[in-house]
């Protein structure tokens, strides 16, 4: 038995401790990240099934890519997804999902504290985005903050204040301005973090991630547009929509 099979057959008996009472679901998800995601995997079939099954389970690699959204990935189990490090089985970031879908974007970010405690600390952490609610919104927009600081500013001409998570859908034209500040170390300084005017896709809802600055010391936000078929589950990157530079 191969380390990655010992340590996915660990968790599976543990999991399965707590969770054989509830019925499996059929979770489809994707995947994005603010950087590439390297040697990542995950296995697609989770307690309450068959620990024998879910050891007979081949690993599933995941390809991910900074300018679009992975191609759709599907997991049988309940709440909880884990993903591990493909050649040494080790878990690098895992998420639990609301029973109230089963549709999820799963956009990945360095875990900062990984580096001086990688023994408690997972590589990565996971924010999911449920793609199947922005998918019936009725309005285009949707801003996600996942830039650790709170924000404010304008879309075009309506006031938008975002702390941490996903805004409220917004109302916004096919060519928006999006304009946002920060406060600097002081509390006080009022950083300008993005400015932008993007070409949003027609017919699609539009989803704009932030993302922590790329440079230390900058406020410049790291922002993303993917945009969601109004109809279909399929996400992908709009890239007419480059990142703010």
């Amino acid at each position: 038995m191969s380390t990655y099979q010992a340590i996915r057959l660990f968790g599976t008996l543990l999991l399965g401790a707590v969770t054989a009472a509830r019925p499996l679901r059929d979770i489809e998800f994707r995947v994005y990240s603010q950087y590439p995601l390297n040697d990542l995997a995950f296995t697609p079939l989770a307690p309450p099934a068959a620990p024998a099954a879910i050891q007979a389970a081949r690993p599933v690699p995941v390809q991910s890519h900074i300018l679009r959204c992975s191609r759709a990935y599907r997991f049988r189990g309940q709440h909880l997804l884990q993903f591990y490090h493909a050649p040494s089985g080790t878990p690098v970031a895992r998420v639990g999902l609301s029973q109230h879908s089963n549709q999820w974007l799963l956009i990945f970010l360095n875990n900062p504290r990984h580096k001086h405690n990688p023994a408690q600390q997972p590589a990565y952490l996971i924010y999911p985005f449920d793609q199947s609610e922005a998918l019936r919104a009725e309005q285009p927009f949707v801003l996600l903050n996942l830039s650790g600081q709170r924000l404010h500013g304008w879309l075009q001409q309506q006031r938008i204040q975002i702390d941490h998570g996903a805004s409220v859908a917004l109302a916004a034209p096919q060519r928006v301005t999006v304009q946002l500040w920060m406060r600097g170390a002081n509390r006080i300084d009022q950083l300008q973090a993005l400015r932008h005017t993007y070409q949003c896709a027609p017919k699609q809802r539009s989803l704009l991630i932030l993302f922590p600055p790329v440079l230390s010391g900058s406020a410049e936000l790291d922002a993303r547009l993917l945009s969601m078929g109004p109809n279909q589950s399929r996400t992908r990157a709009d890239d007419s929509c480059p990142t703010n530079k």
